[in-house]
């Protein structure tokens, strides 16, 4: 799909996806700047609810984290033994739970976490292996320090 996108549309993304609350009209100016352009608000506006319409541009905002009190941060590796047809929609559906990833190696899948700390990640893992008998073996990752975390990849 990204080679449908024109020079325009990847500034607008790159962007929207650094400050999704952007003024209409900042993000003119600073499209416009950065692609020596003369592009109206309108212009602006139709090309960013056409990537929202066609779901190449997403709506999100991520909240701050120790503001919610979800600040404990962790990747719990999953190990099956056996094949369950939802599992992973099973998954994705439990609180606290970020992102659900199928992989390759040593492990079936990996969650992204997050939670109001190491009791209720313990909570989270213990539901998860009395509640799925699928799950072979279970490894946390707490993360200790985030170096980096973003929504954004430029493009």
């Amino acid at each position: 799909m990204s080679e449908q996108l024109d020079e325009i549309d990847r500034e607008l993304i790159n962007q929207l996806q650094n400050n999704p609350e952007i003024d209409i009209e900042e993000l003119r100016d600073i499209i416009n700047h950065n692609l020596n352009r003369r592009l109206s608000i309108s212009t602006i506006y139709h090309r960013k609810n056409k990537l929202l319409d066609n779901k190449i541009l997403r709506s999100e905002y991520a909240p701050d984290y120790l503001k919610i009190n979800k600040a404990t941060l962790c990747f719990i590796a999953l190990k099956f033994e056996g094949h369950e047809e939802n599992i992973f929609q099973q998954l994705r559906e439990m609180n606290n739970v970020m992102e659900v990833h199928a992989v390759g190696g040593q492990y079936d899948a990996f969650l992204k976490v997050r939670g109001r700390d190491i009791h209720e990640i313990a909570d989270l893992v213990f539901q998860i292996r009395t509640d799925y008998p699928i799950v072979k073996t279970t490894e946390i990752f707490f993360v200790l320090k985030t170096e980096k975390e973003t929504l954004s990849i430029g493009i």
